[in-house]
């Protein structure tokens, strides 16, 4: 590691939050007091993370359909963000945004577009708002592969260097396009590539190590501030979650399973690279990994329990129940 184990512990409880937040969504959406469709970030968790944690509190960001992640990495409030999910006025969005549309203005964190790839140019405006106002804020736009696929992602970068915005466009590649492959989509698949065609400083990092993706971050968001220049960052990891549902390919967080997988250095989860590398360079912190691993996770089912209450309860006043799911809906 190149950071102080305080930063590695932050980043570590951060990813953690993260997967115990979706895995939440996971073990309540049947319940149908969750509705709505839900994009989970688990096995990405680093991208958000990584790029977020070096970024500064006036830096604002923009995601996507998939942007539980960015908004917890950002900082926004936890407990507002379930509180969404279940329609809340208490929610981050005031319960109508739902799991797509977070919102948190205290943590800069200016929302999300469910359109591909409307986060890209939203990131434009964000970045001349940011060059008008003469502050040093970076303007960091969180996108998907998938949204290299499209027309409005070039004409933002192209749009961005022209007027030369302080923007760092993230490309969270995880290969798919909903299920489709990025090598049956372009013909190009070096997103790279394709920034430096603009005339773009391009950087790359796998994302399964989150501090690798830290100092990819830092180096391209140092270019963006000091030449107000945008940039791009291209971040490879692996979806360990269907595209849409709340169905996760891996166990909820099992401590003793998680350190285990640490341990033998070849995991693709970043939270189980997160905690080897720290084990690895500091193994007196085995307490405080273990005491996040458990703890987190504790907290996070405590606030649906509470968020669940509060809904139950304002839909009693009004009569109302969650309906029961259709005999073919599985979930």
């Amino acid at each position: 590691m190149d950071v102080t184990a305080e930063v590695a512990l932050e980043c570590l409880e951060r990813m953690v939050v993260i997967r115990a937040v979706e895995e939440g969504i996971c073990a309540e959406y049947s319940n149908r007091n969750i509705r709505g469709p839900v994009h989970l970030s688990i096995g990405q968790e680093a991208m958000a993370v990584g790029v977020l944690n070096v970024c500064r509190p006036e830096d604002v960001a923009v995601s996507t359909h998939r942007d539980h992640a960015h908004y917890l990495a950002k900082g926004g409030s936890v407990g507002a963000m379930i509180d969404e999910l279940y329609g809340l006025e208490s929610g981050c969005s005031r319960g109508y945004g739902g799991s797509m549309h977070l919102f948190s203005g205290e943590a800069n964190f200016m929302g999300a577009s469910a359109v591909l790839p409307g986060s890209t140019p939203i990131a434009v405006g964000l970045g001349l708002g940011c060059k008008l106002d003469g502050r040093r804020a970076v303007a960091v736009g969180f996108s998907g592969d998938g949204a290299s696929d499209e027309g409005s992602f070039f004409e933002a970068l192209n749009l961005a260097a022209v007027l030369k915005l302080p923007v760092l466009f993230v490309c969270e590649n995880n290969g798919l396009s909903t299920n489709t492959p990025l090598a049956a989509r372009q013909a190009q698949t070096d997103i790279s590539a394709k920034a430096r065609a603009f005339g773009l400083v391009a950087a790359n990092a796998d994302a399964v190590d989150v501090f690798a993706v830290r100092r990819a971050a830092a180096e391209v968001l140092d270019h963006v501030r000091s030449t107000s220049q945008p940039a791009v960052l291209a971040l490879t990891a692996d979806r360990l979650c269907a595209h849409v549902g709340p169905v996760s390919t891996i166990d909820p967080i099992d401590t003793g399973a998680m350190l285990a997988e640490a341990a033998n250095g070849a995991t693709r989860d970043p939270i189980a690279s997160c905690v080897g590398a720290i084990l690895r360079d500091e193994p007196q912190l085995r307490g405080e990994c273990i005491e996040i691993l458990e703890g987190v996770p504790t907290r996070i089912a405590a606030e649906f329990r509470r968020a669940n209450a509060a809904f139950e309860d304002r839909n009693a006043v009004a009569g109302l129940v969650a309906p029961p799911p259709p005999k073919s809906h599985t979930v």
